[in-house]
């Protein structure tokens, strides 16, 4: 057998067995490409896992802080309701206490001076007393120039001429007098020299208290003689 003859006999099994040599190649390059890529998906799983994990974490202590913030305001707001609730009770007290000392104080002004009546503006105040039915002040002025007016209904009931001499006071909340006036032929509503009131009669007379003190009166008291 010649050379030629042996090298063409031999050439057919090299050709097979370099496609065996190269199917393994590829079997092999497919093998690591898949061991490659399995390899990113564990790590990228391990990552994902890891992201998951601290996502949980954060908002695990998000969820602690917010209920310990949650604590601290109710706390807070808790402390703060009792602070009003004891300071609205305290402000009870001394209002009651005030109310107190002020009821004690008239109830020794009016010991100390009888037939006192508390000062109300613009409102009819009924009296009853002898000549004297009612009475009215009135508030004039501007600022600190105060004048103390009052309008007051005399009446006879009596069968004689009377002669009412009229004395209107005003005290403040101590029962110091402030001012007082009295009815005569110049603040008279008629000309004669003193109210003379007939049997039946019924009349008003007005005119201002003139107050010595800058202070506001609290009281007044009407004497007639």
């Amino acid at each position: 057998m010649s050379t030629n003859e042996t090298v063409s006999h031999i050439h057919p099994q090299n050709s097979a067995s370099d496609i065996t040599i190269s199917r393994s190649s590829a079997t092999r390059r497919q093998h690591a490409s898949r061991l490659r890529a399995s390899r990113r998906y564990g790590t990228q799983s391990r990552y994902m896992k890891l992201l998951g994990s601290a996502a949980g974490i954060a908002a695990l202590i998000l969820l602690v802080l917010a209920k310990f913030s949650i604590d601290g305001l109710e706390s807070e707001n808790q402390t703060l309701s009792v602070k009003a609730r004891k300071q609205a009770i305290q402000l009870e007290e001394s209002a009651a206490q005030i109310r107190k000392l002020q009821q004690d104080v008239s109830v020794l002004v009016n010991k100390r001076i009888p037939d006192l009546h508390r000062l109300q503006f613009d409102k009819t105040i009924a009296l009853n007393q002898q000549y004297v039915r009612d009475v009215i002040f009135t508030l004039t002025g501007i600022g600190s120039n105060k004048e103390y007016e009052y309008r007051v209904v005399l009446s006879n009931d009596s069968l004689n001429v009377a002669h009412p001499f009229v004395k209107v006071f005003l005290f403040d909340r101590l029962g110091i007098q402030l001012g007082m006036t009295r009815t005569s032929k110049y603040n008279a509503i008629s000309e004669i020299d003193f109210i003379t009131l007939q049997p039946g009669e019924i009349r008003s007379h007005s005119s201002k208290v003139p107050i010595d003190r800058n202070e506001t009166p609290y009281y007044f008291l009407i004497i007639t003689d």
